[in-house]
């Protein structure tokens, strides 16, 4: 029952938001926004109008554009990244997992990966580089004592 509620109460906020969205009511679009978690963030700007999305990226807290990136499904992350400064992109990076963030610089063209990664701290950019070093298809850990790469077993 208390998952049906929690739904209710999300559909009933989204409706808010687009309406207040409509409305060119900003300032309300934002205090909305703040309420919502970087799952329901995410769910919202895929399902909005491709035009909406920049300008309710830009109304999402700053703080929270890592956690939403890294839900966001690749082809609406794409799109975002592709309106992002380098510089302002390694400020959210800051924030992300570094896998999560390996992820999204592997779908940047190569210039603005470079750029990023050299806007970046030396300690931040080592790890990152180290994470983009695996294959995709492998599983690799960062842990405060280092990386640890695990790959799939062959079969006999």
């Amino acid at each position: 029952m208390p998952d049906i509620i929690e739904q209710e109460n999300i559909q009933q906020r989204l409706h808010q938001v687009n309406e207040a969205f409509d409305s060119g009511m900003f300032v309300y679009v934002r205090r909305l926004l703040q309420d919502m978690t970087a799952y329901d963030l995410a769910l919202f700007l895929e399902s909005s109008p491709a035009k909406s999305r920049a300008v309710l990226w830009q109304l999402i807290d700053a703080e929270h554009h890592g956690e939403v990136l890294e839900e966001l499904n690749e082809e609406v992350r794409k799109g975002i990244l592709q309106s992002m400064r380098p510089e302002k992109l390694a400020a959210v990076a800051e924030g992300m997992d570094v896998d999560d963030l390996a992820e999204v610089l592997r779908t940047l063209p190569d210039r603005e990966y470079r750029e990023v990664l050299n806007s970046m701290d030396s300690q931040d950019r080592s790890r990152v580089e180290t994470a983009l070093s695996y294959d995709e298809d492998t599983a690799w850990w960062y842990h405060e004592y280092g990386y640890y790469h695990f790959t799939p077993r062959s079969e006999c």
